[in-house]
């Protein structure tokens, strides 16, 4: 399954967007420092969609696809693809 197989994921992300911009704007407006987490490289994932919740409910909010090596994502834009 990919993403853009889920069909509330541009509705989700659209919400966390606003959501962290109104926090990221409070916490301005407050004198606070704002930090958000992500983690890079998706491999993580393993094909496995539960992980993603499981990484939104430790606090994740961004995740990018790949790196440096092919994942279960996509492939990695600095290797060619074996034959």
């Amino acid at each position: 399954m990919t993403f853009s197989a889920i069909p509330w994921s541009s509705t989700v992300t659209a919400l966390l967007q606003r959501t962290m911009q109104r926090n990221l704007k409070q916490n301005q407006n407050e004198g606070k420092i704002s930090a958000f987490l992500t983690i890079e490289n998706g491999s993580l994932i393993d094909g496995k969609m539960d992980k993603i919740r499981e990484i939104y409910d430790l606090g994740v909010r961004l995740v990018t696809l790949t790196w440096n090596d092919d994942n279960c994502l996509g492939h990695c834009h600095s290797k060619s693809r074996r034959r």
